[in-house]
């Protein structure tokens, strides 16, 4: 098993609060992306609608309308 070691001269307080800084400022760097990129991968129920038709215009599925 590989052991982790903390450098001489920090405690393990100083690496938690590190750690949490860390990942608090990658989540706030990274937020805006994440968003935008499920906003672009969820459809919309329009979108969804129309994906629907295409997939049964593929199959030459008659509307059920």
């Amino acid at each position: 098993m590989i052991r982790i070691r903390r450098p001489r001269g920090f405690s393990w307080v100083d690496l938690l609060v590190v750690s949490a800084a860390g990942i608090f400022a990658g989540s706030y760097i990274w937020k805006p992306l994440l968003l935008k990129y499920k906003e672009e991968t969820t459809l919309h129920p329009q979108e969804d609608e129309n994906l629907v038709k295409k997939q049964h215009e593929k199959r030459n599925v008659p509307d059920t309308e």
